[in-house]
């Protein structure tokens, strides 16, 4: 995932935008931070450089949401506390053209989108190409060159869940505690002993990006907490286990959600064995994508191969490559190759059958 802005430091973004800026611009700047946060995110590097940077752009980020949602209250537009600020300024991005793309906010050049919807290219009337290069996935025209790319993001980033960060009993107050549950809670010393010793209470509300960070700063400073509903992320903000794997994979293909509750109902419900699922479930519809030529079932699987042959994690890699690559190798249809993600065409190539 590629810098948005790189060299660039919050403060000189902030410094480069006007007093008044205009709603399109505003939403301009709200789409580049928030990739910029998210890619920061993506590296996931533990240190007090990488941790500092991310507050800044971070805060920037809701500074900037707060200004587009101020503009939706005073037009009289309800807006629901039970949204973090995705949720919330989404109808500010829309109206000022932008949409959402798996968390991401790009632009929405309506009749392109059409044309890419319908496989065709809107210069020439070629038939489009999918592709995926890296981090970046779209579709091109083998004729004349024009493509639409956007970008992939990790799980964390797609997951639109909101999550629940409470404080249990058990804590000791310490400065260092009381110091984060104070600056998550935007409240002084005092009333984050009272908080700590009236536990368990709700300190905080978000999507999962929103949570990781909080919920990292709390632990590290040795405040108890639990995530409601389970939060599925590691410390670095990955997916991995049986259970997890499990949720990536429905929260990707959600058309799979009946198939696997009747599929597992009589195994271990969501602690099925990955090798089962995904070599049951998804290879049988991925094999007839490929029989159907369907470019956006494969774009979407070839990202998600993709990512968890990239994961870091020893069990979703061995899964893609005995679950997946394996059989759609096996398979004998070439036109896989073109959907597949670097790293996973490697493993393709190399695999023998």
């Amino acid at each position: 995932m590629g810098d948005p802005l790189p060299g660039l430091t919050a403060q000189d973004f902030a410094d480069g935008l006007d007093d008044s800026l205009s709603d399109h611009d505003l939403a301009e700047a709200i789409a580049l931070v928030w990739s910029k946060t998210g890619h920061l995110m993506y590296l996931a590097e533990e240190d007090e450089a990488f941790d500092a940077e991310f507050e800044e752009w971070f805060g920037l980020e809701e500074d900037l949401c707060q200004k587009a949602i101020g503009a939706l209250v005073r037009e009289g537009r309800d807006i629901d506390s039970n949204h973090g600020l995705h949720g919330k300024v989404a109808p500010f991005m829309e109206r000022n053209g932008y949409r959402d793309a798996c968390g991401w906010w790009i632009r929405d050049e309506e009749s392109a989108n059409q044309d890419v919807k319908d496989g065709i290219c809107p210069e020439c009337g070629t038939d489009l190409e999918g592709f995926i290069e890296g981090s970046s996935m779209g579709s091109r025209c083998p004729a004349c060159g024009w493509s639409v790319v956007t970008t992939f993001a990790t799980p964390i980033l797609e997951d639109e869940q909101e999550y629940t960060i409470i404080l249990i009993p058990g804590g000791t107050p310490t400065r260092e505690a009381l110091k984060t549950i104070s600056l998550i809670a935007m409240c002084n010393y005092v009333a984050a002993r009272e908080m700590m010793a009236s536990a368990p209470t709700t300190l905080f509300e978000g999507r999962a990006t929103e949570v990781l960070a909080r919920k990292n700063e709390l632990e590290d400073a040795g405040v108890p907490i639990e995530v409601q509903p389970d939060f599925p992320y590691d410390k670095d903000g990955r997916l991995e286990g049986e259970i997890r794997l499990n949720t990536l994979l429905l929260r990707t293909f959600p058309e799979l959600d009946k198939q696997f509750k009747e599929y597992t109902s009589w195994q271990d419900g969501m602690e099925t064995g990955c090798f089962l699922t995904f070599e049951d479930l998804l290879l049988p519809i991925a094999r007839h994508a490929l029989d159907e030529h369907d470019e956006a079932f494969l774009v979407r699987l070839g990202v998600f191969i993709e990512q968890l042959m990239t994961s870091g994690d020893a069990l979703a890699i061995n899964v893609a490559i005995v679950g997946l690559i394996e059989g759609l190798k096996a398979y004998g249809n070439p036109l896989i190759r073109s959907f597949l993600g670097p790293v996973s065409l490697k493993e393709f190539d190399l695999m023998a059958y």
